[in-house]
């Protein structure tokens, strides 16, 4: 169900004024605004050691698919020694694609913020940094699915790969991406590759296909945060839900015990 809400962008003093409670009075006073009006507030990029304080907590769980070189490529018929036809690597002239590819996967997601048309968060390669490492894979000159590689300082031992954005347009582009980036593995002679995607995403659901496991951890501070500004008020619009769904928990188990005997495992 939905809970009305209101966001922070954040709060900032200028350096000369730092150390002087600037920042929790105007903390208090914005959360002493939004309690009027809303239940719950969040900011969506807190800074560790902060907003704790003022009754935030996080949110927002960190996952990544890890996926297993042998199940891609028993899904590409056990051949990841030749390249994937139309998967390249990237350039900026390919970023418009990739913003509109992102927007229509990810934009309407929660805690996901809409791309715009000048977006550029790729990591710039530097003398000791390869910066971020795109590929993209096109259909009839159009590019359905790209993939930004997480990268690695020169020198860096070989020990893991990690695609920090996985989208494609359709469960066929998002099948080569995840079989060029097993094909890398392979060539790194890593087991397995981690994928920053959720599990029901398309990318997700591809991939538990070829098979691959999810992990799931939230963060001790910082990041995607959010607080409770009215208790009472929160819990009487969630209780016929919170209400419903117990009911359904237990018709659920009774069912499980007369068709099995066993309960639900915990």
């Amino acid at each position: 169900m939905a809970v009305a809400a209101e966001g922070l962008g954040g709060v900032e003093t200028l350096p000369e004024f730092r150390r002087q409670g600037h920042m929790s009075r105007l903390l208090r006073q914005t959360l002493l605004g939004m309690a009027q009006r809303v239940d719950v507030a969040f900011v969506s990029d807190g800074i560790e050691g902060v907003y704790e304080k003022f009754g935030f907590v996080t949110a927002v769980s960190e996952g990544h698919l890890v996926i297993p070189v042998r199940n891609v490529e028993r899904a590409a018929g056990g051949d990841l020694g030749a390249a994937v036809p139309e998967a390249r690597s990237g350039s900026s002239a390919d970023l418009p694609a990739m913003i509109r590819l992102y927007n229509t996967a990810h934009a309407q997601r929660p805690w996901t913020h809409e791309r715009h048309p000048g977006w550029n968060r790729l990591i710039p390669s530097t003398t000791w940094k390869p910066g971020s490492q795109t590929l993209v894979v096109r259909s009839h000159d159009t590019v359905v699915g790209y993939a930004v590689l997480a990268g690695r300082a020169f020198g860096d031992p070989l020990v893991s790969l990690t695609v920090d954005e996985l989208v494609a347009a359709d469960a066929a582009a998002a099948r080569r991406l995840l079989i060029t980036i097993a094909r890398l593995g392979w060539q790194m002679r890593l087991s397995e590759f981690r994928v920053l995607e959720p599990t029901d995403s398309l990318v997700g659901r591809v991939a538990r296909s070829m098979g691959c496991v999810y992990q799931e951890r939230f963060m001790p501070s910082g990041g995607m945060l959010a607080a409770i500004l009215n208790r009472r008020e929160l819990l009487r619009k969630l209780e016929p839900e919170l209400r419903r769904r117990a009911t359904a928990q237990q018709s659920d188990e009774a069912v499980r015990r007369a068709t099995t005997g066993r309960p639900a495992p915990r």
